[in-house]
């Protein structure tokens, strides 16, 4: 999929409010002990700035969501705790935000205590929501090591010979269940998952695949990937044998 991709516009707008959250955090801290009432005012408008981009931020995560387990009874534990802390961070930064525009950032005693412990809060979900994103994206196989390639011409075990009409068939099953909105084959397609340019190189076992295919997270379990338990036989084996076959 070339062009616009919500998952890929969740990726890049989702750094906005947590990189606004962490800096209030640095910006009170510096406030308090170098006694900036500037930079307080600083962690004010960043504050702001933080809930105001939170909302495109949480409607495209709600969005890729549903573009990626739309047709799926339930979705992986990863994502669902991935969203729940992402609304948590957020809730959390407008009740602050409220809180010092209501006290016009001049709290003392027990309401400082308490907008303190709620930022504290909000950079802690936020932080964790975006580790969890990032688990996401790159926990699945990016690790997996792609073996050297062999020399022009050799046949090897790691090699098997894939009949050419499941592989043609296999990738337009791709094409066809929009695979490349989140992974990038030869530089076509999203990146907001791995990279499948080699992924033979890795799994060439169409068993494997097909397993995978039917159940991401019983082949990775922080996976998060939708099941594509609705396709066909068929479809299923021409898909895998198009994602063994990829060198």
């Amino acid at each position: 999929m070339s062009g616009y991709s919500v998952p890929e516009f969740h990726g890049a707008i989702t750094h906005f409010p947590i990189a606004f959250i962490i800096a209030v955090l640095i910006f009170d801290l510096g406030a308090a002990i170098f006694k900036k009432e500037e930079w307080k005012v600083v962690s004010f408008w960043l504050l702001v700035a933080a809930v105001v981009s939170s909302v495109p931020t949480y409607i495209s995560g709600l969005q890729t969501a549903n573009a990626l387990y739309g047709k799926s009874p339930s979705i992986p534990s990863i994502a669902a705790q991935h969203r729940l802390y992402a609304l948590v961070a957020s809730v959390v930064a407008l009740l602050v935000l409220l809180l010092r525009a209501a006290t016009k950032d001049k709290a003392k005693g027990a309401t400082l205590g308490l907008s303190w412990i709620l930022t504290l809060i909000m950079v802690s979900t936020i932080s964790y929501a975006g580790f969890l994103g990032g688990k996401m994206v790159f926990g699945s196989d990016m690790g997996s090591p792609v073996p050297p390639p062999s020399a022009p011409g050799a046949t090897t075990a790691s090699s098997p010979h894939f009949d050419p009409a499941l592989v043609l068939a296999g990738s337009k099953d791709f094409a066809k269940e929009s695979c490349d909105g989140c992974h990038a084959i030869n530089g076509v397609g999203a990146k907001t998952g791995p990279n499948l340019t080699q992924e033979g190189m890795r799994h060439n076992d169409v068993a494997w695949q097909i397993k995978h295919l039917k159940d991401p997270t019983s082949t990775n379990p922080n996976s998060s990937m939708p099941p594509y338990n609705t396709l066909s036989d068929k479809e299923l084996n021409e898909l895998a044998t198009y994602m063994s076959s990829l060198k």
